[in-house]
């Protein structure tokens, strides 16, 4: 059965996929016919929305024992509307490779790109819970959106995000994010009241097929993924925001971030 596979946004290779694309308009010609575009709106009373962007595009590196890393676009969100980046995943068995994975990435990101979560929660994925401390079922509630805040003072500055599943066993195996000295738990979004939200340990009495994230796709394979370590997740960041005078939400287009394993080489499934 196939191992390790990991899709890396922006390295090339084969079986990874990149994320740049052709532009095929200069980039004055399509400011000024934003502008044009933004004016029309306008006069025909529709509402414009501020403009904050995902995370830098081909920013993502690392993957191996489940630590990725990607770059906050200070380019196009140093904006007061941007407040940071929410991540949303999806759970997969890998047993017969990335195909499923391929095929969700394509209908996210195919053109006319679209902003907004509606093509990743089409898709199935699930928008990441976030807690001050690891989740269970003594938190009462997460943290609210963003998942990944960013303050006003930071915004205009590039950085790096660090996004760690490797199962750390001195953090009780907790997923977590972190940058600039902050750092958040990472909590799976499901409800259920005699278990904890996080991701690990992983074993099949906490993965079931009645979980809200485990999905039709996996309801019927979950405990057999686990047991062949074939459990898998795809993760995208969007941009999120609020709009000062509306109170109105803001999303950046889906930028996929990564597909790997969550069960690490080097250590056994767990079944109990």
């Amino acid at each position: 059965m196939p191992r390790s596979t990991t899709h890396k946004s922006g390295e090339g290779g084969a079986g990874q996929i990149s994320l740049s694309r052709k532009r095929s308009v200069s980039v004055p010609i399509v400011g000024a016919f934003a502008l044009f575009s933004i004016f029309l709106l306008s006069r025909c009373g529709l509402e414009v929305l501020p403009y904050i962007a995902g995370p830098v595009e081909n920013s993502v590196t690392g993957g191996i024992d489940g630590v990725f890393t990607f770059r906050h676009n200070a380019n196009l969100n140093d904006v007061e509307e941007f407040l940071g980046y929410e991540i949303y995943y999806k759970l997969y068995d890998n047993s017969g490779g990335s195909a499923a994975y391929s095929a969700d990435r394509a209908a996210i990101v195919a053109d006319p790109e679209l902003p907004g979560t509606s093509r990743l929660i089409g898709r199935g994925y699930r928008r990441m819970r976030s807690y001050s401390s690891i989740p269970n079922i003594s938190i009462p509630r997460a943290l609210p959106p963003p998942a990944i805040p960013v303050e006003l003072a930071n915004r205009g500055t590039e950085f790096t995000i660090s996004v760690n599943f490797g199962q750390d066993a001195a953090d009780e195996e907790a997923a977590r994010a972190e940058w600039n000295g902050k750092t958040v738990y990472l909590g799976r979004n499901i409800e259920q009241s005699n278990d904890n939200q996080s991701f690990f340990p992983v074993k099949e009495t906490r993965y079931l097929a009645s979980d809200a994230d485990v999905g039709t796709d996996l309801a019927g394979t979950v405990a057999s993924a686990i047991s062949d370590r074939d459990l898998y997740i795809g993760l995208f960041a969007v941009g999120y925001g609020v709009d000062g005078q509306t109170f109105q939400e803001i999303y950046s287009v889906p930028v996929p971030l990564i597909y790997m394993t969550i069960q690490q080489a080097g250590s056994s499934p767990i079944t109990n």
